[in-house]
């Protein structure tokens, strides 16, 4: 069970979306404890074994998505995400704006630094961000939309330089 809350817990470092997978691992945890007849923990372990494949497929949907790593994934899962009626060429674009977001901010992030500590890199930072979602999403994609993705897709963007300046 350590080794897959540590699993589980990595991969929401690397993408916070992924946070049904936790809520499903903490509600077979909590049945575990409720429950101790060996049927019961028969079947919280074949739980486990299924949340860990469920893991095992997730760290590899980045592969199947087309993205050449997680990040680029988490951040289409971002700007995705509550988006349910978005036609396949709409998806298409929300891909694309996710590779190219990416690649724009790990060179402006070679280019500006440790974020943290400066308030200007940090607003240059945002927006590119938002240019990039202005003239990539979809229509579906309202102003305000827009603005709410950045500020989250930013904070993803911070999150992940202090995870990688601590690890």
């Amino acid at each position: 069970m350590e080794r897959i809350a540590a699993r589980l817990e990595q991969m929401l470092r690397a993408n916070p979306g992924r946070v049904d997978l936790y809520q499903r691992y903490q509600a077979i945890i909590a049945e575990y404890n409720h429950d101790k007849d060996d049927a019961q923990i028969q079947r919280v372990f074949d739980d486990l074994l299924k949340q860990h494949e469920a893991m095992n497929v997730e760290e590899r949907r980045y592969v199947r998505e087309g993205f050449a790593n997680e990040k680029v994934l988490a951040v289409y899962d971002l700007l995705s995400k509550d988006k349910s009626s978005l036609t396949k060429a709409d998806i298409e674009k929300i891909k694309a704006v996710a590779r190219e977001l990416m690649e724009t901010l790990e060179m402006r992030r070679l280019e500006m630094g440790d974020l943290r500590d400066r308030a200007a890199a940090q607003a240059q930072m945002k927006a590119a961000i938002i240019d990039r979602l202005l003239t990539g999403l979809p229509e579906p994609y309202s102003s305000d939309d827009i603005e709410l993705r950045a500020e989250v897709v930013f904070a993803y963007v911070q999150q992940q330089m202090v995870s990688a300046a601590f690890h």
